[in-house]
């Protein structure tokens, strides 16, 4: 038996609308897709579009994945020159 969903642009997009974004607000969030579902890219960039409005970062995936982004930023950031002589 295949049990198929169809995701209508117009709808999806009313729905995503009704969440309150100020919720998000420099936030880290997590959007996590069952592995089984599959779905058109559009639906990943209007997410993007819709929360980057207001969060801090944004990630597909587990949220482990989100904590390694947010890591591998402070990493960036950090100055380790006074380590060069070490």
């Amino acid at each position: 038996m295949n049990n198929s969903l169809i995701v209508k642009a117009k709808e999806f997009k009313a729905a995503l609308n009704k969440l309150e974004l100020e919720m998000f607000k420099d936030k880290d969030v997590a959007v996590q897709v069952d592995q089984d579902l599959s779905l058109p890219s559009w639906i990943f960039m209007r997410i993007s579009s819709y929360f980057l409005k207001a969060a801090n970062e944004l990630s597909f995936g587990e949220m482990e994945n989100l904590k390694l982004q947010g890591w591998l930023k402070q990493l960036e950031k950090t100055n380790f020159a006074h380590l060069k002589d070490e």
